[in-house]
């Protein structure tokens, strides 16, 4: 079972896909399927045991979904986090050259997220890309009626690094309502991933 946390700094933990069984005795020359699109949601959606797993989604809230309408709620992306290559913003809509076309969430989103006194993880889309990696996109709600400054960040677990390291931390700013934001796996092979959000330093929790 996969489970969201609550630390120190007032971070939110999202562990989603999360593989915990022990990797003693597993041999490190098995071949890997090749890192496409297809084997990447075949990893997330058939998990193995006591793994978080993902569902299909018919469209996505974020990007405008091959053959679908776009979301009635037009996406704001936090501006830090752009440009970003296989991605163009135009018109205030978001096209992914790089991705696949499916869109994969998690099943129990709910069970996995715990909100903070300042923000609330609405919704999270895993976009499988045409290299086997995977963009996360997180829709972040402002809890507290005015703006705020939080940082994010997301580890990547691979099939062969199982423990990622600290991930990168950006500071953005919170509107009064919503921010979207995203994440892309630097490596393929990815069986789970942990996004977090924390107070910046010196900030009240």
């Amino acid at each position: 079972m996969c489970l969201a946390l609550v630390g120190l700094l007032t971070s939110v933990l999202l562990v989603t896909g999360c593989d915990r069984k022990s990797t003693a005795g597993r041999s490190r020359t098995t071949a890997l399927p090749p890192p496409t699109a297809e084997s990447t949601v075949r990893r997330l959606i058939t998990p193995q045991d006591k793994v978080s797993p993902h569902v299909f989604a018919a469209q996505s809230n974020f990007t405008a979904t091959m053959g679908q309408a776009s979301s009635p709620e037009r996406p704001r992306i936090a501006p830090e986090l752009v440009p970003q290559p296989g991605l163009v913003i135009a018109d205030d809509r978001a096209e992914e050259h790089d991705w696949h076309g499916v869109v994969l969430v998690p099943k129990n989103l709910g069970g996995a997220v715990v909100s903070t006194a300042r923000v609330e993880v609405q919704s999270v889309e895993v976009h499988p890309l045409a290299n086997g990696s995977v963009r996360v996109w997180a829709r972040l709600k402002n809890r507290t009626g005015h703006r705020e400054k939080i940082q994010i960040g997301c580890a990547f677990n691979t099939q062969e690094k199982p423990n990622p390291a600290t991930p990168k931390f950006h500071e953005i700013e919170l509107p009064v309502d919503f921010i979207d934001v995203f994440f892309v796996s630097p490596k393929e092979n990815i069986n789970a991933y942990t996004f977090l959000i924390r107070n910046p330093p010196g900030a009240p929790h």
